[in-house]
């Protein structure tokens, strides 16, 4: 009878080793006499091997040879490699650039563990293209991220910010409470291609308004009573927008909210003031108390009685 910790049987499957080492101690066991012995197992590392270039490259048809580069890791590991498209065994390939195609390497330790594959695809194009892409648009409010994107992968790039890559990100402010407008450039070059490619593009930034106060003509009224809430915000000119509004409250063109509550207790109302597309909240509370219940009756009475 074979039996282990793990297992049971003349052999067992392992699977996720992600040590460097294990140790497993196998008995077997017959008519009640047993022995005992011990299996050093050890895991050797998965390699990884990346090419030192972009996914996708592209080249204009009389494009110079190129050379392909790899790193591996571990760093330290020793094997060999395998470029697909020609069976070489370099670190390096040397490609020249003349049709479409892909380009694959894999390493194989000296212990014999493969890599996965790595690739990068060569496409032969006839001109840059240069069309800068603003996400989430070219007017955002203060402190918004924007992306900007060059619909070409592949090619080269610069842009005024002296970056390198098909996109780029930045935050962006406005002037305090004015408008602020940057200007971003971008140069798309291609090998072999015998004219660049460059667009610009202007991103506006508006400011974020203020909701410098919101105020009440009572927080602390009866059922029934009317109610005015009235705002004082910075720059004017925007959208007032008050939750709750419905049937029972007008807005003025100055965002005071007239409202008849019909709810008792504590009632919240929140403001949304929005300008050039940048909006900011704000909410004050009041209370609505019911109306007391009263009855009064009375009888008739004689000339001098006293009324109760």
């Amino acid at each position: 009878d074979y039996s282990s910790s793990i297992g049971s049987g003349a052999s067992i499957i392992l699977s996720g080793m992600t040590a460097d080492a294990y140790i497993y101690n196998v008995v077997y066991e017959t008519n009640g006499c047993s022995d005992t012995a011990t299996v050093n197992l050890t895991v050797n590392p998965k390699p990884n091997i990346i090419i030192d270039a972009q996914d996708t490259l592209l080249f204009c048809p009389g494009a110079q040879p190129i050379t392909l580069i790899t790193e591996v890791s571990p760093e330290s590991i020793g094997g060999s490699y395998l470029w697909l498209h020609d069976n070489s065994t370099n670190p390096t390939t040397t490609i020249s650039p003349s049709v479409n195609g892909v380009y694959q390497v894999q390493f194989t330790s000296d212990d014999g563990c493969q890599s996965d594959l790595d690739q990068v695809f060569v496409t032969l194009v006839s001109t840059p293209e240069a069309i800068i892409i603003a996400e989430p648009g070219d007017t955002i409010c203060s402190g918004e991220e924007i992306l900007l994107d060059v619909g070409q992968p592949g090619a080269n790039y610069i842009w005024s910010t002296q970056e390198t890559t098909q996109s780029i990100t930045d935050t962006l402010f406005s002037n305090g409470s004015s408008p602020q407008t940057y200007t971003y450039s971008v140069t798309v070059t291609i090998p072999g291609c015998s004219e660049d490619a460059s667009d610009e593009i202007e991103i506006v930034v508006n400011p974020i308004p203020m909701i410098s106060s919101l105020t009440a003509s009572s927080d602390n009224l009866c059922l029934g009573d009317s109610l005015f809430l009235s705002p004082e915000v910075e720059p004017l000119g925007g959208v007032y927008t008050w939750d709750p509004f419905g049937s029972l409250g007008s807005i003025s063109s100055t965002g005071v909210l007239s409202y008849l509550p019909d709810n008792i207790g504590d009632n919240d109302f929140v403001l949304t003031y929005e300008l050039n597309g940048c909006s900011v909240e704000d909410s004050i509370s009041v209370f609505v108390n019911p109306i007391p219940g009263l009855t009064a009756t009375a009888t008739a009475i004689c000339s001098g009685d006293t009324a109760l």
